[in-house]
């Protein structure tokens, strides 16, 4: 599927919901692209084709609805070039916008990290089996959450895009697990 195909479709799933409504919520957004889920295979494959083709992706949205634009949660460690998901947050930003993104972070006390570690990658893979028949998938989870950045790269991530930090940039949650970063376009 051609990436134009790709941005089509997703722009034709959302205009209803665009023009229907001043804000959209993430359930509406989801609800949407899940309607489509038959080309969803394909779609993960051309979207990920023309990631290596094309540096810069632009879905042409004129008027990008606040809920949009404001929040992130527990997804950018899942995109394959953080830079560019920081790059076009700043590019939708209004001036005086606020990126914000709750992701899981680095504990920075080493005894609760190890007790963190040893529950990430000892015991949810097995509850993903247990629960949901899927192991591969809270293994992945467990791994991608290693892999992010830790609390001060991301930051730094966040302030080459151009994003103004206040403080330190973010907020640690239940002792680092997850943070809280944000960042304003001035």
């Amino acid at each position: 599927m051609q990436k134009s195909c790709v941005k089509s479709r997703c722009i034709g799933l959302l205009r209803p919901l665009i023009l229907s409504k001043s804000r959209l919520t993430y359930p509406e957004i989801f609800r949407g692209f899940a309607s489509s889920t038959s080309q969803r295979t394909s779609d993960q494959q051309a979207i990920k084709d023309d990631d290596k083709k094309e540096p810069e992706i632009n879905f042409g949205f004129k008027y990008v609805p606040e809920s949009m634009k404001e929040k992130l949660a527990f997804g950018i460690r899942n995109c394959t070039h953080i830079d560019r998901v920081l790059s076009e947050a700043y590019r939708v930003l209004r001036p005086g916008g606020r990126f914000m993104c709750l992701e899981f972070g680095k504990v920075p006390n080493p005894i609760v990290s190890s007790i963190y570690n040893l529950y990430s990658f000892q015991i949810i893979p097995v509850l993903g089996q247990v629960i949901a028949a899927d192991r591969d998938s809270y293994q992945y989870l467990v791994e991608s959450i290693q892999r992010f950045p830790s609390q001060d790269k991301f930051t730094e991530m966040i302030k080459d895009t151009g994003f103004t930090v206040i403080d330190k940039g973010w907020e640690d949650l239940t002792f680092g697990i997850a943070a809280i970063h944000s960042g304003f376009k001035l």
